[in-house]
């Protein structure tokens, strides 16, 4: 068992199971995906093309959704990895048009 099922299983399940429900957790987590999404791409829209930046977090958020959450995150708290795909992409795309706008 790696270090970090490990840290999932016996410590973040139950601090998550007990602070928040299960709605909120949904919510703080797709929240989360949101602004990750819109950092990156603000970062991007500084140097070069915020557009740069949505084909990055698209394509991460790809591997992480469709490889790494099926095989590494915990079961008890894996929710649709499509739907968190496209929070990644609300967040990336809603940042880019603004970021368009502004300039």
């Amino acid at each position: 068992m790696s270090a970090i099922n490990w840290i999932l299983e016996r410590l973040m399940v139950p601090i998550s199971a007990t602070l928040i429900g299960d709605d909120e957790f949904d919510t703080v987590a797709q929240s989360a995906h949101v602004f990750f999404g819109g950092w990156v791409v603000f970062v991007f829209g500084l140097f070069t093309s915020p557009w740069w930046g949505v084909v990055a977090v698209l394509s991460f958020a790809a591997i992480k959704e469709g490889w790494y959450d099926q095989r590494y995150e915990a079961s008890e708290i894996r929710g649709s990895n499509l739907r968190d795909w496209a929070f990644y992409l609300l967040g990336s795309v809603t940042t880019a048009s603004l970021l368009e706008v502004v300039r």
